[in-house]
């Protein structure tokens, strides 16, 4: 990162360029008895972010902000406009960035699907929804039997589509087996972190879903 912005100093580009510097997810190297990025946790979402502007002061934010922020963030300082801004993702950190305002979202929201009885060839999918705020993580299941990404422009299925053709015999099996109602809305995890993690690293979260003890704080998120 140092010797980026040195490179820029010696060529004149510095007090024109914008530096973002993040990574793609955290790191479990063990903790939870995870490993890599397999979960909506927080130790899986967390990532650095440094955004390096001319002219600004140099600050740290506290409050959660998403990757989806990056793009708006960059078009924003470029002076550039969206050709659909109600098509844009995330919100711009340049009032931020600029000292005008605080993060004024403050929350993060990631997802990342589990299997309930892996072992077992009816493993029942669930898809996991993080919301993070300031020391909180509330995760919400939810019974996803068919998960969809979108590649190239291409749409990629993992299970039957309900739109298409051929699929309704398989749509009221999965109807029939879940008659009874959503397995994963059951589970829902509710962790707390101290403020000062992500700024001495070897603070962690805390590994001990607290819903009980807070069931108030998870009806508010």
């Amino acid at each position: 990162f140092g010797r980026v912005m040195d490179r820029l100093a010696t060529l004149g580009r510095r007090q024109t360029t914008a530096i973002v510097v993040h990574g793609d997810h955290g790191w479990k190297l063990g903790h939870l008895g995870g490993w890599g990025k397999s979960s909506p946790l927080t130790q899986d979402t967390h990532v650095p972010l440094i955004i390096s502007v001319p002219g600004a002061r140099p600050g740290r934010i506290d409050l959660p902000v998403e990757l989806l922020d990056v793009f708006p963030t960059i078009i924003d300082l470029a002076g550039v406009s969206p050709r659909r801004s109600l098509a844009l993702h995330g919100r711009s950190l340049r009032p931020t960035i600029e000292g005008r305002q605080v993060n004024a979202a403050g929350f993060a929201v990631s997802q990342w699907p589990q299997v309930l009885n892996p072992h077992h060839e009816n493993g029942i999918t669930c898809m996991g929804y993080s919301l993070r705020v300031a020391n909180w993580t509330l995760i919400q299941w939810v019974l996803t039997p068919t998960r969809c990404s979108r590649t190239g422009g291409a749409l990629h299925c993992r299970g039957p589509r309900r739109d298409t053709p051929g699929n309704a015999a398989a749509w009221k099996a999965i109807q029939r087996r879940f008659a009874g109602g959503d397995p994963c809305r059951g589970h829902a995890d509710l962790f707390r972190a101290p403020p000062d993690y992500g700024v001495k690293p070897w603070v962690e979260p805390e590994s001990r879903n607290i819903i009980d003890a807070y069931p108030q704080i998870a009806k508010e998120l």
